[in-house]
């Protein structure tokens, strides 16, 4: 019999992909996973077989609330695959034994309209934070899928986690840390060769990604002009080419380094007198910085929860990306400072401010660990509460909280 994971997103699959891995250690039986987005390249990267139909879709699951982006997805054969998804898992059914659902309801209902097996709910997108705790943590839809399949719901943070209690005090609801603090290693060693103030750059893991950073280092530019000694580290998504990466860092007049510190790294300089690293040391990254320039979803979430002022702005001109940062700045606090608006200068200026009176800001820090569960070992454990569950600890949702109106 197997364990299955199933995931809606690359971040979905990292945090997936860390549960796998510990709960590997508590039990003998096989475990596998489905990504419903993706090719789950975070399971394979821990060993976890990836089973059933999956690819990569044309927005990268990116479509909530953006009616182009679901047209998108559904022209791309989103709508085909999950019918071919959930025909898998109807095949699979006699030999699962336990569902783990990462994500959102996405998940969840595929186990619903699929394997039909207990269900152990990892919910990594939701939080009380976005809202201030005045709506329901739990869905009508996600009452549903839960219903009768249902074991325990982990989720990201303890506000959350309350909030849900108090509405729903009957489910086994749970707060143990955050899973996405446990998707990246936290190496203190790196970059000491390169001296305060240091900016972390993160343009994000998807191809609009190369767009951002040409549009960063356009700001870095006029910041180099202030404050000409800081240095910067370029976190660079393994699925980003170097090659592009290189191209649009010279076009903007930073030259090669011609002593390198390590293989695995590029190194340039700018007049002589600032050093910029590209880098997929990821934690290294994080860990090496004063500040961090943010244009990724959970990469930004993740600077917050290891205690980094993230400065932030809109990725493009749309309402999305205006809504977007807007929820990011609900959801992570004082840690997060958000400019709206796309000039270059007044992007810069915020930047030089922090830069320049960072003991002010950092007192704000603290509450951005709060927000994001504490630091890691949630992946643990969540493993051990899962493992000590099976097979003879079921506790399953009621009709009855499926049956619920809400507000």
């Amino acid at each position: 019999m197997s364990i299955l994971f199933l995931s809606n997103g690359h971040g979905e699959d990292a945090c997936g992909a860390a549960i796998a891995s510990e709960l590997m250690k508590l039990t003998e039986l096989n475990i596998i996973a489905l990504p419903i987005i993706g090719m789950g390249q975070p399971y394979i990267n821990v060993g976890i077989p990836v089973v059933g139909p999956h690819q990569l879709t044309p927005m990268e699951g990116l479509i909530y609330k953006r009616p182009k982006a679901m047209l998108k997805e559904t022209a791309g054969g989103l709508a085909r695959l999950l019918i071919e998804q959930i025909k898998f898992l109807r095949q699979i059914t006699p030999t699962v034994s336990t569902v783990v659902a990462v994500g959102d309801v996405v998940p969840l209902i595929m186990n619903r309209l699929g394997t039909k097996k207990p269900v152990h709910y990892v919910s990594i997108a939701k939080s009380a934070y976005y809202t201030n705790g005045k709506k329901t943590m739990l869905k009508a839809d996600e009452l549903w899928a839960l219903n009768g399949y249902g074991q325990t719901i982990f989720f990201r943070d303890e506000f959350t986690a309350t909030c849900a209690r108090k509405q729903r005090p009957n489910l086994n609801i749970y707060f143990v840390g955050n899973p996405m603090m446990d998707t990246f290693s936290l190496d203190q060693t790196g970059f000491s060769e390169l001296s305060s103030p240091i900016i972390t750059i993160l343009p994000g893991s998807r191809q609009s990604a190369l767009t951002s950073l040409k549009q960063l280092l356009s700001i870095i530019s006029l910041v180099l002009k202030k404050l000409p000694h800081i240095n910067l580290i370029v976190s660079k998504a393994p699925q980003l080419r170097w090659e592009q990466v290189n191209n649009i860092i010279l076009a903007t007049n930073w030259q090669p380094k011609a002593e390198l510190p390590n293989d695995s790294d590029h190194y340039y300089v700018y007049d002589n007198s600032s050093t910029l690293v590209v880098t997929e040391r990821f934690g290294a990254a994080l860990a090496a910085c004063d500040l961090v320039i943010g244009l990724a979803g959970t990469a930004n979430e993740q600077a917050v929860g290891l205690g980094k002022l993230v400065i932030s702005f809109p990725t493009d001109d749309s309402k999305f990306a205006v809504k977007f940062l807007d929820a990011q700045e609900r959801l992570l606090g004082k840690s997060l400072h958000a400019v709206y608006s796309r000039e270059p200068k007044e992007i810069s200026s915020k930047i030089i401010d922090v830069i320049t009176n960072l003991g002010q800001y950092q007192l704000a820090t603290t509450d951005g660990i709060k927000r994001m569960g504490d630091g890691p070992g949630a992946a643990e454990r969540i493993a051990h509460i899962i493992a000590d569950s099976m097979p003879d600890k079921r506790r399953n949702i009621s009709a009855e909280d499926s049956n619920c109106v809400f507000m």
